[in-house]
């Protein structure tokens, strides 16, 4: 029976690191360099995550459109919104 470990082929290995990062600088970061300047935000900001999280629970419960599952995710996406997005503009206003 053949054997069910890995190769530790260096060959093999830096071929997958190869693709990787041939993938990594052809598809992601022109991707990321054209949506930067709205990502970068939400990446460093906890509370913005936090307000991301509540419009994908909200939109989650905007298609599923009847039930309790979708009252219930609409209602915590419109709370992690008010949270995320009324304290991160007390900080913004503590700021100025």
């Amino acid at each position: 029976m053949g054997s069910t470990q890995r190769s530790s082929d260096p060959d093999s290995m830096s071929r997958v690191q190869e693709v990787g990062s041939t993938i990594r600088e052809t598809i992601f970061e022109p991707v990321f360099s054209v949506f930067e300047p709205v990502l970068r935000p939400i990446i460093d900001s906890v509370l913005l995550k936090l307000a991301a999280m509540g419009v994908v629970l909200f939109i989650l419960g905007a298609i599923f459109n009847q039930g309790v599952w979708a009252a219930i995710l609409a209602t915590w996406g419109i709370g992690l919104m008010l949270v995320g997005f009324g304290c991160f503009g007390l900080i913004l206003l503590r700021r100025r």
